[in-house]
This record gives structure tokens, sequence and C-alpha cells, in this order.
């Protein structure tokens, strides 16, 4: 039965037991599969960190007409931002995201933007051509679409790939109070020797009633 095989694949997948999963996902039947299985299987080799993995099993589901959707787009793109390190490599998953209608879906947007942040870091490409790309996802998608992992993620890539500047435009235009996005904008200062600009936004913090927590630059 393909929802009790699925359901073990998961469990196998939460418990950390990657090789059982794999076993038991090829023990199923073709026949029996269907694309929640697939993204099971694809989940389990991305929460591993094996992103290698999770693309083949990706490719090999398309090949036999299996039709991927949103859940299967974030779990690959999340694999993907493992292992990415040329703008090729997002470009090509941004076209089938394209292809399937599936950009719509938050939680796939928010990965895409993901996968470009983190290939920006890559010594391989022009980290401005990458934040360029998340950039124009980030400001194309409606207002009702940019969540706070989408502020997030968006603000940490700007910390993370040293462009501080934009970090911190787009925090000051942020309507919500996210705290998260606020502690990467105080670790990118700390971390740059900018103490005095991070005790101004720790204070800052304070006074709009943002919640410190033990992510929070102290």
């Amino acid at each position: 039965d393909i929802v009790a095989t699925t359901t073990m694949l998961s469990a196998y997948s939460a418990a950390g037991n990657v090789k059982l999963a794999h076993l038991l996902f090829n023990a199923t039947p073709l026949s029996i599969r269907d694309t929640v299985s697939y993204n099971a299987m694809i989940t389990a080799f991305s929460h591993s960190h094996d992103g290698h993995a999770a693309l083949h099993l990706f490719i090999h589901m398309k090949s036999l007409g299996f039709v991927p959707d949103p859940f299967t787009f974030s779990s690959v793109l999340g694999a993907l931002s493992l292992i990415a390190d040329e703008e090729r490599h997002c470009q090509q998953l941004h076209c089938e995201v394209l292809k399937w209608g599936a950009l719509s879906v938050p939680s796939v947007l928010n990965a895409l933007m993901s996968c470009y942040v983190c290939c920006a870091s890559s010594w391989l490409v022009d980290s401005c051509v990458l934040m360029a790309a998340a950039r124009k996802l980030f400001d194309e998608a409606p207002p009702g679409r940019r969540d706070e992992p989408a502020w997030t993620t968006i603000i940490a890539g700007y910390v993370r790939n040293d462009d501080l500047v934009a970090a911190r435009e787009l925090l000051e235009g942020m309507t919500d109070h996210i705290a998260v996005a606020w502690n990467a904008m105080i670790s990118g200062y700390v971390h740059r020797g900018f103490y005095e600009e991070a005790f101004d936004l720790l204070r800052r913090m304070h006074s709009l009633g943002i919640q410190l927590d033990e992510y929070t630059p102290v």
C-alpha cells in the first residue's frame, strides 16, 4: 500500500535512517509509486544533506512521467542549495519551476530565493549576479507572498554576501518587525567589526518591543 509505504519512508527519514528509507523506496513497485512517495524520498535525501541523490531522484521521477508538485520543488531546491556552485544550476531549476507554474507558491518562491543566496557564496560565481536574481524574485512577489521566511532569506543573504548596505535598506523597509531578520543584520555588523551599528540596532529592537531571543547577539 503506497500510503503505508510513504508513511514509513517519512518515519525513517525523520529518524535519520536514509539507508532504510532508500531500501524501502527501491523495493516499492513502480506501479504503485506516486509523486508523494517520490517527495518523501527526495526530502529524506535533502534532510540528510545528500543534495546529489535528491536531484538525481528528481530527474529520474520526471523521466518516468511523474508530475512534480510544489512540495517536490521545495524539497529539490532545498537540496540544490546544498550543492549549487554555478549560476546555471539555479537557473535550470528556476526554469523548471516556471514550466510547472509553481513560482506562485510561497514555499517554492522562498526555496528558490534561498538557492540563489546560497549559490552566491560560491567562489565560482559573481555573487552580485546571484543576489540580483534573488532580489528580483523578492521584488516581483506580490506583497502578500513576502512572508517572514522571504524577508529573512533576502536580508540574511545580503549579510552573508557582505552587502550590509542593501541588507539595512531592506530591514528599514520592513513593515513587520521580524526578529530573525534583525538578528541577521546585527550579526552581520558584529562579524565585520561594526559594533556601534550593532548596538544601535539592538537599542532599536528594544524600543520597538521586538523580543530578543537566544540568537540575538548581545
